[in-house]
């Protein structure tokens, strides 16, 4: 994805029933997940590699119920 300018995902993305990857690759800016983003039912693939400002990783990942590959290389995402 590579957008370092992107600070915050719009809440909205907890609403894409069919999602299957979010890729936030390199964005740099991004502070935080939003908590809809555990919710969502059909993702496989979350990508947080190079997100060097995410303050927590929620231990509730497996809220999301079909993720099966996190990829978080080069990420300074402590897990709570």
């Amino acid at each position: 994805m590579d957008c370092p300018r992107l600070s915050e995902v719009s809440q909205s993305i907890g609403q894409l029933s069919k999602v299957i990857l979010i890729n936030l690759e390199d964005c740099s800016s991004l502070g935080s997940l939003l908590r809809s983003i555990y919710k969502l039912k059909s993702l496989e693939t979350l990508v947080l590699s190079g997100c060097l400002m995410i303050e927590e990783l929620e231990v509730n990942l497996e809220q999301i119920e079909s993720l099966t590959t996190l990829i978080a290389n080069n990420a300074a995402i402590p897990f709570q």
